[in-house]
């Protein structure tokens, strides 16, 4: 595979092209790993895309795609860093997706966010 930055092409012999545009827009969205603020027209289209990945994240839990719904619950956590529902839902993800790591850094802001958030 040859991935060249932001405008990624990439090259596999014999591979499906599912999995092309896929990597392909895993490096659209990392630009090298680094995560970048998102910026939205307005506080309603903030919240309209947080409910559509949340939606998109619940699809891929329910098909068993833990690494998926973990990823784009990472996302909602992001874009809605200030909500603490969505940083519970992202660290339970992330622990069935069997990363603990990431799950505690999600319930940390959670508790940050809610000191008696219960679940």
């Amino acid at each position: 595979a040859k991935i060249a930055g932001v405008g990624a092409v990439v090259i596999m012999a014999g591979c499906c092209w599912r999995m092309c545009a896929a990597l392909a827009l895993v490096c659209l969205l990392t630009q090298g790993g680094a995560a970048k603020p998102r910026k939205f027209s307005s506080e309603q289209a903030r919240r309209d895309e947080a409910m559509r990945l949340f939606d998109l994240a619940q699809a891929y839990g329910q098909k068993g795609m833990l690494k998926e719904s973990a990823d784009t619950l990472e996302e909602v956590a992001l874009i809605a860093e200030d909500n603490p529902d969505a940083q519970n839902h992202a660290g339970m993800a992330h622990l069935q997706a069997g990363n603990l790591a990431d799950a505690m850094k999600r319930w940390r802001k959670c508790v940050e966010l809610e000191p008696n958030h219960a679940t």
